[in-house]
């Protein structure tokens, strides 16, 4: 079940072959809300997360509160 969705920004540091230079600003950080989800918050839940499309995806500085 799809709960949320993030539209994110592109990086030109993520293009091309690795090694990868990522500049990151404030811009790129983004929080999603899960509080209206509280009774499905587990601690055995588990997150997929997915693109729309077929591009590279970087994750990084994960953290859930």
């Amino acid at each position: 079940t799809e709960l949320l969705t993030q539209a994110v920004s592109a990086n030109d540091g993520a293009s091309g072959s690795s090694p990868y230079t990522l500049t990151v600003t404030d811009s790129d950080k983004y929080t999603l809300d899960l509080s209206s989800y509280s009774s499905m918050l587990t601690s055995d839940l588990t997150v997929t997360l997915t693109t729309q499309e077929t591009v590279r995806v970087i994750l990084f500085g994960l953290k859930a509160n």
